[in-house]
């Protein structure tokens, strides 16, 4: 296995596109998720970031506020996120607040934000896509959806990781749902719970996934009408 690993690692300072393809036949769940989220942060730590991106800000900001920022000042503003009266300094999530803090006051190294950023990241959704081709039959399986499935990896990092919260968010609510259905397990249920603090948002975004948590699916028609309803209405965000 350790082998494997030094291999994958070499091949993909080559070609990361040519070690998920490999990687991904293989039939060690653990390898394959190890493989992706290596790749993932890999790409994450080292993408170029622009002036105007979600994750320029974000990074700037590390420097900007949270590299002397005081432990009691620290505490003040995130009694602030978490009352929803955030800071104009800080962000409305305690994930992001968190993290600027540990990097950049604590570790003093904000180099390490998207380092951390993407391994938190590639951790969910690899775990994520994984656990979807598990249910896939392995015979319906062919060369074209592990290629689509590569392209499909690494294109969807570029956003997914540049915006550091939403899509973070996404995965986790994503792969906590999909491993307590699977097992029932309490600490899955927790998890669900996780995304409103990535991103604020979820509060509301959640709330479908919570639902069928709690009743099932035996109001589907209920579910179903809202659905659609939700295609003709929208939030007012002045309210």
């Amino acid at each position: 296995m350790i082998s494997k690993y030094i291999f994958s690692f070499y091949l993909m300072l080559i070609s990361p596109m040519l070690a998920l393809f490999f990687g991904l036949r293989e039939k060690s769940f653990a390898y394959k998720r190890g493989l992706l989220v290596l790749a993932i942060t890999i790409f994450g730590s080292t993408m170029i970031i622009y002036d105007g991106m979600d994750g320029f800000a974000h990074h700037q900001n590390v420097y900007n506020h949270y590299l002397e920022l005081s432990s009691n000042q620290f505490f003040r503003e995130l009694i602030a996120i978490l009352t929803f009266a955030p800071y104009p300094e800080t962000n409305d999530d305690v994930y992001i607040h968190v993290l600027s803090y540990f990097v950049g006051s604590i570790l003093e190294v904000p180099q390490l934000f998207f380092v951390i950023v993407s391994f938190i990241y590639a951790y969910f959704f690899s775990g994520s896509i994984l656990k979807v081709l598990q249910v896939i039959p392995q015979t319906k399986i062919s060369y074209f959806f592990y290629i689509f499935s590569t392209v499909f990896v690494l294109y969807k990092n570029v956003e997914g990781i540049n915006t550091v919260r939403t899509w973070t968010g996404l995965w986790i609510l994503f792969y906590a749902a999909f491993c307590y259905f699977e097992t029932r397990k309490l600490k899955y249920l927790f998890l669900m719970f996780i995304p409103p603090f990535v991103h604020v948002a979820y509060f509301i975004m959640a709330v479908p996934t919570w639902i069928i948590t709690l009743f099932g699916s035996r109001f589907k028609l209920i579910y179903a009408g809202v659905f659609v309803m939700s295609f003709f209405y929208g939030i007012n965000k002045n309210v």
